[in-house]
C-alpha cells in the first residue's frame, strides 16, 4: 500500500525581506552617482524601515506578506517589531480587521506564552488597533492551549474585551472549555467569568458547566479507587473496542484520559481505541499526555464515518513542526510537544493560500486522516471526483506524454549531424518511453542504451531538459502551461500527474498542487479548519477560495455526519449552547491582490 508524504520539516528558501523590495512607487533614476546614492539609501533602510513606508503608504495586503516573511527568516526583525508597539499597531490599523488576526498568527502571536506574544497579548493589540470581532478572535484562539486562554480570563481588561464579543463563554475559549481542571482554576479565580456565564446563559447555562466539571471531577475519583483496588484495566476492558458511539461513553473516555499519569502510552492506547478505534504506537518517539489530548480533541472535532479509515497512529519523532505520511489505515508523524501551537508561515503556502497562518499539528493530522479518507472512499483515485469534477489525472504511459511535451519542448538534437537526425531523434524517443521510471537517472540510462555518450551531447536539449525539470522535487510549486495542463512527477513511484492551469489559482496551499492525493489531502485539511471554532461555518476558508470545491466537500464529503454545518465542541468540550442570534461575521477572504514579498 503506498505511502503519501506530508510537508516534510524544512526551512523556506525564501530570501531575507529586502526594504528595496518594497519602495512602493519608486521611480527609476539614471545616472551611477544616482543609482550609487540609491544602493546606499536602501542599504541602510532596515526592515523595520520597511514596514513603516507600506504604513505610509496603506498597504495592508503587502504588510500581511512583510510580516510573513520576516518570521520565515528574520525573527530577529519580528523581535524588533513586537518592541516597536506604536509601530506596530499602526501597521495593524492599515491591515485593518478582516487581515489583523493572520497577520499576529503570522508573528506567532499565540504559538507559545514567549512573553510579549501570547495570546492575551495579541488581544489586547487587536483591541487597541483594529477592535476585537467574533470572527477574528476565533481564528485567532483556535488551537491554543488552555493556560493561554485562562491567562487572558485572569487579565481584567482583556476579559472585559471579549466579553464585548458575542456569544457563550465556552464557545469563545474552545481550549478552556476542553480542560476541566484549568476551567475550574479560573472560575474560582475570576468571579467575573461565572458572571459572564450567567449573563449570556443564565443558571441553567452555569448548572450545566458545573454538572460537567463535576463529571470530570468523579471520573478522576473513580479512575483512582479501581487503580487503588487493582481493577482499572479490568474495569476498561469492559468498554467494547471502539469507535464508542454514545455521548456520555465518549465523555466518560476523555475525562479518564485527562485523569490518567503522565507517561502511560498503554493507558493512552487503550482509552484511544475505546473511544475512536484507532491505536497508538511508539515508532522511535515516545508519545506525551499534551500530544495525546490535542490528537483527541481533533479527532473528536472530525467525522466518526472518517475516523474509522485510520486504525494506527505512529509516533516517530518527537522534534520540529509536524510532518506525516498515510497510507493503508496508518499515519506515521513527527512532531515537537513544544511546537503544537506553530503556524504556517509560508514553507508551504503562499501569502494568498487559505492554509497560511493554520496551526501546523492540527492541519498535519486532519491531512493525514484526508489520506485515508480519500483512498478509502475513493475520492482521490482514478474515477473519483477529484479527477472528474476538478481535473487531475494520472499518468501512466510516458510515451503518450512525449507527443504532448516535444509540441512546445522540441528535441532538435543539434549536436548530431543531420543524417542521423531524424533516425536517431525516434530512437530516443522510444527509448525514453519505455524508462522504467521518471528520474534522472532513468532518463540517463535510456539514451545511454541508445548510444554511448550521448546523454553529454543531449542533456541540453529542451525535451531533455524540460523532463528534468518537471521530475524533480518541488516542480509541483511552479506551474508549466502545455495546452491547460501543468505536469510534473508527483513521487518516484507515482510518476506524472497533471491538473488544469485554472486550479493553480485556486489552491489551498503550494504542496497541494503536487498529486491528487495532496490536494485531496489539503482541500480537506482546510475544509476542516473551523472545526475547533465552535458556532462558526464550517468551510469557510474554502468557500472563500474555491465556492464549488466548497459544495463538492459539503455535499459529498461532509453530508449527514454528526458536525453539521456550524461547528461545536464536539463531546472533548462544555455541553454546546444555543448559537448566537445575528451575523457572527466572516473569515477574510485571501484575495489576489495580497502580494508576496519575499
Amino acid at each position: 500500500m503506498p505511502s503519501f508524504s506530508q510537508r516534510a520539516p524544512a526551512q523556506s528558501s525564501a530570501p531575507t525581506l529586502d526594504a528595496g523590495d518594497s519602495d512602493l512607487g519608486a521611480s527609476a533614476e539614471t545616472g551611477a552617482g544616482t543609482d550609487r546614492e540609491g544602493d546606499a539609501e536602501r542599504a541602510a533602510k532596515t526592515p523595520l524601515d520597511t514596514v513603516k513606508s507600506l504604513i505610509t503608504a496603506g498597504d495592508g495586503p503587502a504588510l500581511v506578506s512583510a510580516f510573513a516573511a520576516l518570521a520565515r527568516s528574520q525573527p530577529a526583525e519580528v523581535v524588533k517589531l513586537i518592541a516597536d508597539r506604536a509601530t506596530l499597531l499602526r501597521a495593524l490599523g492599515v491591515i485593518g480587521q478582516g487581515q489583523a488576526s493572520l497577520a499576529l498568527l503570522h508573528l506567532q502571536f499565540g504559538a507559545s506564552a514567549t512573553p510579549g506574544r501570547s495570546l492575551n497579548d495579541a488581544l489586547k493589540l487587536l483591541v487597541a488597533s483594529v477592535g476585537l470581532s467574533r470572527a477574528g478572535w476565533m481564528q485567532l484562539v483556535a488551537g491554543r492551549d488552555a493556560a493561554q486562554q485562562a491567562a487572558v480570563v485572569n487579565d481584567p481588561a482583556s476579559l472585559a474585551a471579549l466579553r464585548g464579543v458575542e456569544g457563550d463563554p465556552m464557545d469563545l475559549l474552545p481550549g478552556l472549555s476542553m480542560s476541566p481542571e484549568t476551567l475550574r482554576a479560573a472560575l474560582t479565580a475570576t468571579p467575573a467569568l461565572t458572571e459572564w456565564i450567567l449573563d449570556v446563559g443564565g443558571e441553567a447555562r452555569e448548572a450545566q458547566i458545573m454538572e460537567a466539571l463535576v463529571a470530570a471531577e468523579d471520573a478522576a475519583l473513580s479512575r483512582a479507587r479501581l487503580v487503588a483496588a487493582g481493577l482499572w484495566t479490568k474495569h476498561l476492558n469492559t468498554f467494547p473496542k471502539g469507535p464508542a458511539t454514545d455521548a456520555a461513553t465518549q465523555r466518560l473516555l476523555y475525562n479518564y484520559a485527562l485523569a490518567s499519569g503522565e507517561s502511560d502510552l498503554r493507558e493512552w492506547s487503550l482509552l484511544f481505541e475505546r473511544r475512536f478505534g484507532v491505536s497508538l504506537t511508539d515508532g522511535g518517539a515516545a508519545w506525551d499526555k499534551t500530544s495525546v489530548l490535542r490528537l483527541w480533541q481533533i479527532c473528536d472535532l472530525t467525522p466518526a464515518s472518517h475516523i474509522e479509515a485510520t486504525v494506527k497512529v505512529i509516533r516517530e519523532g518527537d522534534q520540529g513542526d509536524a510532518s506525516g505520511w498515510a497510507g493503508g489505515g496508518e499515519i506515521g508523524m513527527s512532531w515537537g510537544t513544544d511546537l503544537l501551537g506553530s503556524t504556517e508561515i509560508g514553507a508551504y503556502s503562499d501569502d494568498t493560500d487559505p492554509m497560511r497562518g493554520l496551526n501546523i499539528f492540527d492541519a498535519c493530522v486532519r491531512h493525514e486522516i484526508g489520506h485515508n479518507v480519500g483512498e478509502a472512499n475513493g475520492w482521490d483515485q482514478p474515477g473519483g471526483f477529484v479527477y472528474t469534477q476538478f481535473g487531475w489525472d494520472k499518468h501512466e504511459d510516458l510515451r503518450a506524454l512525449l507527443d504532448v511535451f516535444i509540441k512546445k519542448y522540441p528535441l532538435p538534437l543539434t549536436a548530431v549531424s543531420t543524417r542521423n537526425k531524424d533516425a536517431l531523434r525516434t530512437r530516443v524517443l522510444d527509448a525514453l518511453g519505455e524508462a522504467g521510471s521518471t528520474s534522472r537517472a532513468a532518463y540517463r540510462a535510456a539514451v545511454e542504451g541508445v548510444q554511448r555518450g550521448l546523454w553529454s551531447q543531449i542533456e541540453g536539449e529542451p525535451l531533455i531538459s524540460y523532463l528534468v525539470q518537471r521530475s524533480q522535487g518541488g516542480a509541483w510549486d511552479v506551474m508549466d502551461n502545455l495546452d491547460g495542463r501543468s505536469y510534473h512527477v508527483a513521487y518516484d513511484w507515482f510518476g506524472f500527474c497533471s491538473a488544469p492551469v485554472s486550479l493553480y489559482p485556486k489552491k489551498v496551499s503550494t504542496y497541494a498542487m503536487r498529486s491528487p492525493m495532496e490536494w485531496f489531502a489539503e482541500v480537506y485539511a482546510t475544509f476542516y479548519a473551523e472545526a475547533d471554532q465552535p458556532g462558526m461555518p464550517l468551510g469557510q476558508l474554502l468557500q472563500g477560495r474555491d465556492p464549488a470545491l466548497y459544495k463538492t466537500m459539503m455535499s459529498t464529503v461532509h453530508p449527514g455526519n454528526s458536525l453539521g454545518e456550524v461547528t461545536g465542541q464536539g463531546e472533548v468540550g462544555m455541553p454546546a449552547a444555543q448559537a448566537p442570534e445575528g451575523p457572527i461575521g466572516d473569515f477574510p477572504t485571501p484575495g489576489p491582490e495580497i502580494r508576496n514579498l519575499a
